[in-house]
C-alpha cells in the first residue's frame, strides 16, 4: 500500500490523506473486528468460522490482483525495467544515501519495540490486580485504537507544522506516555475507577502520538526515497519492524515476569528518552537541502 501511494497522487495533501484514510480504517477494524468475532462465534463453531475467513481472505487476495495503478503510473519505461535489476543489497545502498529518512525510520523501529512494554504490561499488570476482569482491559484496550483514528482525521486539520518538529512531539509525548505508565501503576494502582480512567487516557494519548507521528513521516519517506525501489525499501522497513514486535513482546514477558511494572515502565521511558535525543540530535545537524517536505 506505502509504495503504490505515489502512483495515485504526487501531491503531497493527497498522499498524506491517502495514509491517513488508511491507518485510520486500519485502527477502526481493530476497534470493530474483535465485537464482530465475538458476535459471529456466538452463533457458528470456530471451524466454520476458520472457512469463513479463509474466503474471505482469498476475495481480498483477488481484489489486490485486481487493482490497477498504471494509469496513475509516474515512473517511465526504463525504470520499471531497471527495478527488476536492483537487489536488496542495493537498496540499503540507496536508502543509506537517504541518511534522514534512515534515521526517522530506525526511530520508528525502536519505538516499535517499545511497545511490547504496552502490549505485554498493560494486559498483564491488570489481570493481576483486577482478577481478569476483561471489561476493565478492554476499556483501557479501546482508548488505543480510538487514538489512532482520531489522529488520522486531526492529523489533515493541523497547520503547516515543520515535519521534524512535529515529530519530535510525537514521539517524545509517547515517552512521556510510557512515564507516566510507570508512575501510575506505581502510585495510583489501588483505586480502580481512577486507574483505568487515567490509563484510558494514557493509552488515547499514546494512540494520539503514534498517528500524529506516522501519516507526516510515512508521506515523507514516499517523497523521498526514490519511486523504483519503494515496494522493496517498505517491505525492508516493514521486515524490520516485524522481527522487533515479537522481539519485543519476548523482552518485556521476562521483565514482566521478574520485575515491577512501574519500573519497567521507568526504564523505558528513559531509553526512548534517550534513543529519541540521540537521533534528533543527529536530525538537527543532517543536510536537508536535498530533501522534499
Amino acid at each position: 500500500m506505502y509504495a503504490s501511494v505515489k502512483s495515485l497522487s504526487d501531491d503531497k495533501t493527497e498522499m498524506s490523506k491517502i495514509n491517513g484514510i488508511e491507518q485510520g480504517i486500519g485502527a477502526l477494524f481493530a476497534i470493530v473486528s474483535p465485537a464482530v468475532a465475538g458476535f459471529i462465534l456466538t452463533f457458528i463453531s470456530v471451524r466454520i468460522f476458520s472457512w469463513v475467513e479463509i474466503v474471505c481472505e482469498s476475495i481480498v487476495i483477488l481484489l489486490v490482483f485486481r487493482l490497477n495503478f498504471e494509469r496513475f503510473d509516474t515512473k517511465n519505461e526504463e525504470e520499471s525495467v531497471s527495478v527488476e535489476k536492483i537487489s536488496y543489497k542495493r537498496v540499503l545502498q540507496l536508502l543509506n544515501k537517504k541518511y534522514i529518512v534512515m534515521i526517522i525510520v530506525s526511530i520508528m523501529i525502536v519505538l516499535n519495540f517499545l511497545l511490547g512494554s504496552i502490549n505485554v504490561g498493560i494486559p498483564f499488570i491488570l489481570n493481576k490486580n483486577y482478577q481478569g476482569n476483561t471489561v476493565i482491559l478492554g476499556i483501557v484496550q479501546f482508548s488505543f485504537p480510538l487514538g489512532i483514528i482520531l489522529s488520522s482525521l486531526l492529523v489533515q486539520k493541523l497547520p503547516k507544522f515543520q515535519l521534524f518538529k512535529l515529530l519530535k512531539i510525537s514521539y517524545f509525548s509517547c515517552a512521556f506516555v510510557i512515564f507516566s505508565f510507570g508512575i501510575v501503576l506505581s502510585f495510583l494502582i489501588g483505586s480502580i475507577v481512577f486507574t483505568v480512567v487515567v490509563l484510558s487516557v494514557l493509552m488515547l494519548f499514546m494512540g494520539l502520538g503514534l498517528g500524529f507521528s506516522r501519516v507526516p513521516m510515512m508521506t515523507f519517506a514516499q517523497n523521498n526515497i526514490p519511486e523504483n525501489i519503494q515496494g522493496r525499501a517498505f517491505s525492508i522497513i516493514d521486515t524490520s519492524a516485524q522481527i522487533l514486535s515479537p522481539l519485543g513482546l519476548m523482552f518485556y514477558g521476562v521483565l514482566f515476569d521478574n520485575f515491577s511494572g512501574g519500573w519497567i515502565y521507568l526504564f523505558s521511558s528513559f531509553l526512548m528518552f534517550g534513543v529519541l535525543i540521540v537521533g534528533f540530535w543527529f536530525v538537527d545537524r543532517a543536510d536537508k537541502e536535498n530533501y522534499i517536505y
